[in-house]
């Protein structure tokens, strides 16, 4: 056991002790459980900036159950209202997703918020960045026509997934607002010029990304609840259905452009990088452009599409980095002056 897994298993096994002995919330809780769960055992444990997440198998009422615990590794004031705010997001979308979609998340079993963690079910699958690492690489893509077709069925499916999602928590369209963009991409372009793009590059991407914003002032924008951080390392796979999990940036009412964004942002950024094979991570972006299947304003499109990219870009560092800064400034610029229709079927 590396010290790692050491120092996790021992949180988790900490955190379930402290709900056995100290639970005060006013909703029953089977204390028989959390004494299964605190001798189950440790399957995988996670360790990122943020959050360290546990799965630990247990065996409740003769069946065999996996189960995980998410803690938050912040000290900010903000920790404790942050992991009540997922605890309340899953519940709410328990009730409002419908079955079928609700067993693809997380269900909330338990919140401890001094000990900033959560107790939820595991939802099974590998993540969509692993398999795509593994069939979409530069090397085997070409020859891996099967991973390819693999990849992109995943594609399609996920963007029906998020159809569902969206349309299951619909509101009233919103208005687009250019002084709320201009704000919030000025502070991303800020964030991301410590990390080695140029100001000329990124003074360029703000001028264009201003004009096309401001000409889409007021346009009306179709909304729903967003995930707010709906990247393949939060997408499952298990057999080809889709699972979502890590709801932390979860927003009850946003433009649908931010989700959609985030994951093609995402993938135009994979498809630049020299391991992964082009074609066949773009052909991924396609089939979720298909799958998702809904009338899209092209323009803001682009514009949600360059500041999920900036974000991805801000929330990373030098290293990861490394090599790309001239591909990352060219494809935010190309993304600026083309339509997109390369991704949206007809």
């Amino acid at each position: 056991m590396t010290p790692t897994t050491k120092s996790t298993e021992t949180f988790a096994r900490g955190a379930i002790a402290s709900v056995s002995m100290h639970n005060d919330s006013s909703e029953s809780v089977d204390l028989r459980f959390f004494d299964l769960l605190s001798s189950g055992n440790l399957l995988r444990q996670i360790t990122s900036r943020h959050a360290e997440v546990a799965t630990f198998r247990v065996r409740l009422r003769g069946c065999e159950s996996i189960v995980a615990v998410k803690h938050l590794r912040l000290n900010a004031p903000y920790a404790k209202q942050s992991i009540q705010n997922e605890f309340l997001t899953l519940r709410w979308l328990q009730k409002v997703l419908g079955e079928s979609l609700s067993r693809t998340i997380p269900r909330p079993l338990l919140l401890l918020e001094n000990e900033q963690t959560i107790v939820f079910t595991f939802v099974p699958g590998t993540p969509l960045n692993h398999l795509l690492r593994r069939d979409a690489n530069a090397v085997t893509a070409r020859l891996n026509i099967i991973g390819t077709k693999r990849l992109e069925a995943s594609g399609f499916r996920i963007g029906e997934w998020l159809k569902a999602f969206h349309d299951a928590t619909a509101v009233e369209d919103q208005t687009f607002d250019h002084l709320r963009f201009s704000a919030e991409l000025d502070s991303l372009l800020a964030k991301c010029e410590p990390l080695g793009l140029s100001s000329p590059a990124l003074k360029a991407v703000r001028d264009a990304a201003l004009s096309l914003s401001a000409n889409s002032s007021g346009c009306m924008v179709s909304a729903a609840a967003t995930h707010g951080d709906f990247l393949p390392q939060n997408v499952l796979l298990d057999r080809g259905r889709p699972g979502v999990i890590d709801f932390a940036s979860f927003c009850p009412s946003g433009p649908v452009y931010t989700d959609v964004a985030h994951f093609i942002g995402y993938l135009e950024i994979l498809a630049r990088k020299p391991l992964y094979s082009r074609k066949t991570v773009e052909s991924v972006a396609r089939q979720f452009m298909s799958g998702y299947h809904r009338v899209l304003n092209l323009d803001m499109l682009r514009l949600y599409v360059v500041r999920a990219i900036l974000r991805i870009i801000a929330d990373g560092n030098q290293q990861s980095l490394s090599g790309l800064v001239h591909t990352t400034t060219d494809l935010l610029s190309s993304i600026l002056n083309r339509r997109l229709t390369d991704l949206i079927p007809e």
